[in-house]
């Protein structure tokens, strides 16, 4: 039994590495930006993804959505040497829950595009206002409308606006007619 695990332990880090190579390539890329990343910086990125596909029930293989997020982000003003890692990170755990979040409702490449636009917008390189305002306010829209943005009440066919009224807090919507 001791011999299947240390076989499988071997397997896996074979699987790391080979990963952890893949996402320096990206250094090539960044590298411009005054981003890199080091092997321990890759490994760990990697087991931040390890966990939070754990924790979204989901499955991915090879670096996938790391390479998107360091591509989109590597120009952001709000993103330098000291906490490219660490956003990184952050943004991979958020990436995860956005697509249980919004029920798988939107492509990778399009998700990722609303997270770089509202992390360098509104929220001004706030991982926090990004996670606890804007994307859910985002997966909000999605799920309830089917869109990342509530439609305008001019958007209502006549008859139909004002003939309700509306209560939002951040669990619930109530509609009174």
């Amino acid at each position: 039994m001791s011999g299947l695990l240390s076989l499988l332990s071997r397997q896996d880090d074979a699987l790391i590495r080979r990963d952890a190579d893949e996402l320096l390539r990206l250094n090539d890329l960044t590298r411009p930006y005054g981003l890199s990343l080091t092997h321990e910086d890759a490994v760990a990125l990697l087991k931040v993804r390890t966990d939070a596909l754990k924790n979204s029930r989901r499955i991915e293989v090879g670096p996938g959505v790391l390479e998107k997020l360091a591509e989109a982000f590597c120009d952001s003003a709000y993103v330098d040497g000291q906490n490219y890692a660490d956003t990184l990170c952050a943004l991979t755990e958020l990436f995860y829950y956005l697509k249980n979040d919004t029920l798988d409702s939107l492509p990778d490449d399009e998700l990722i595009a609303v997270m770089k636009q509202c992390f360098d917008g509104d929220c001004e390189g706030s991982l926090e206002l990004l996670a606890g305002r804007d994307m859910e306010t985002m997966a909000r829209n999605v799920r309830a409308y089917g869109s990342v943005e509530a439609p305008l009440e001019s958007d209502k066919p006549a008859g139909e606006a004002g003939d309700y009224a509306v209560e939002e807090d951040e669990q619930w919507r109530t509609v009174r007619f």
